[in-house]
């Protein structure tokens, strides 16, 4: 059995509720946190304390694993006042065979957020804090894997969210998503995959000015190939549609060079049709560039520097774009104590400046495995 006890100071405050299937593990930990942001309808300091708990078991065939995250949280604002945070998950996995799993997964959540701006476009005054609530369902089937001939990976989600003020306990939104993502490869030689991609989004936003319902449906061909040993490349060209509107040429595009075998860099672009928030604009047509750098220069010390750019247009009528840079570092200083520094940094513009916010994260963290 794996235990962990950890101290964690990260400046966002987040909990991976997905297993990783390798081992029966058991970790615990304390966290503290602390968030700041600008924009012009106030500035805020979010503060957090709390627990965390997660558990994989594993059988002969399946396995479940329980997450958990429980916080106060304190803000000074132009309002001060606190908050309870809870993020809490459960899921299922079968193991079919070597090379067949089924997931089942369920999701409920609380949590505070101080950069709301983006939750409350649809608002003549937007908010710069909101109580977000979201309850989700999952189910994902893969049949066979990279080293097949073929294979199918299939998921489903749906997800009910609500968005309501902190100091009036007023719901001003309701947003309910179905997703389904289907996969395809064929293997034409020993590294290379033809694939396809269909990707369906049906989302309904109800808020106290109006409601909106949309269905985008993207779908995608191309190849997936490995060379020079684990670097890789892969490149997917289609289209996304909305029923009813625009339909627009899309694309996703990974690449992944092994600079050595303790460093590599991914870079990534995407284009495609998403659900809006905003009840006036049923979709927003978006681009997403990624740039990611590892490096393990030593058996103790892990570096990781990650930007994530994206430039969306609102309703075909709106810019915006939004920028994210995160720092981390690791340091392994004995086969039971290790430490993290975390930094992130958060930026967001459209054409209404009102809505322009920053956000600034930097955290340490302390964990020791006693067994």
């Amino acid at each position: 059995m794996y235990f962990r006890i950890c101290l964690f100071l990260i400046s966002l405050i987040a909990f991976n509720v997905d297993a990783d299937w390798y081992q029966n593990q058991f970790d615990v930990g304390v966290l503290t946190s602390q968030i700041n942001v600008n924009h012009q309808l106030a500035t805020s300091n979010q503060s957090n304390l709390g627990l965390t708990a997660k558990a994989i078991q594993l059988y002969d065939g399946w396995g479940f694993s329980i997450a958990n995250t429980s916080l106060y949280t304190s803000v000074k604002s132009d309002k001060n006042h606190t908050f309870h945070n809870r993020n809490s998950a459960f899921q299922f996995k079968g193991f079919i065979t070597d090379n067949t799993d089924i997931l089942f997964g369920i999701q409920d959540s609380s949590e505070l957020d101080t950069a709301a701006i983006l939750s409350t476009h649809f608002l003549d005054k937007p908010k710069n804090q909101l109580i977000a609530t979201a309850f989700n369902l999952k189910a994902n089937l893969n049949l066979g894997n990279d080293q097949d001939y073929w294979y199918i990976k299939f998921a489903l989600n749906n997800t009910h969210s609500e968005s309501e003020d902190p100091l009036t306990d007023n719901i001003f939104s309701t947003i309910d998503n179905d997703s389904l993502d289907l996969s395809l490869g064929w293997k034409i030689t020993e590294d290379s995959y033809l694939t396809s991609k269909l990707m369906q989004v049906e989302g309904s936003n109800t808020q106290e000015q109006g409601e909106n319902s949309s269905s985008i449906l993207s779908s995608f061909v191309g190849f997936r190939t490995r060379y020079l040993g684990s670097s890789s490349l892969s490149v997917d060209l289609g289209s996304s549609a909305v029923k009813g509107g625009q339909n627009t040429l899309s694309w996703i595009i990974n690449h992944k060079t092994e600079l050595t075998e303790y460093s590599s860099i991914t870079l990534a672009n995407g284009r495609r049709y998403s659900v809006s928030g905003d009840y006036r604009f049923n979709t927003e047509l978006q681009t997403n560039t990624k740039l990611n750098f590892a490096i393990k220069p030593t058996n103790y010390l892990s570096l990781l520097f990650d930007v994530n750019y994206i430039t969306g247009v609102i309703g075909g009528a709106i810019d915006s774009e939004k920028l994210s840079i995160k720092n981390a570092y690791n340091l392994a200083y004995s086969s039971n104590w290790s430490s993290n520094l975390y930094v992130q940094y958060d930026e967001y513009k459209d054409d209404r400046s009102i809505f322009d916010y920053e956000q600034t994260v930097v955290g340490i963290s302390v964990s020791r495995d006693l067994i």
